[in-house]
């Protein structure tokens, strides 16, 4: 998984595993032991996770004052999105 995740960017072993510690401790994920490596897994299923996030985004829009850099910010990565990036 560290060398997946760390082929994009420069995370270091020990912030990958505290992120998958804690996505294991919400319930994100789980892990068995294979060899002396633990392996991981989600424990979600894809499309709970993209419903609740969207949710989130509906209630932090409808509920919290945004800034106009915030909403800048997210019309670019839904434009993004949109043209497949």
């Amino acid at each position: 998984m560290h060398e997946a995740v760390g082929a994009e960017g420069d995370l270091a072993y020990t912030t990958v595993a505290t992120m998958l510690r804690k996505m294991e401790a919400r319930g994100l994920l789980r892990h068995r032991l294979e060899d002396r490596n633990f392996v991981y897994r989600e424990a979600v299923a894809e499309e709970a996770v993209t419903r609740g996030m969207a949710d989130m985004v509906r209630h932090l829009l409808c509920n919290r004052e945004v800034s106009r850099a915030e909403l800048s910010k997210l019309e670019k990565l839904i434009a993004e999105r949109k043209r497949g990036r």
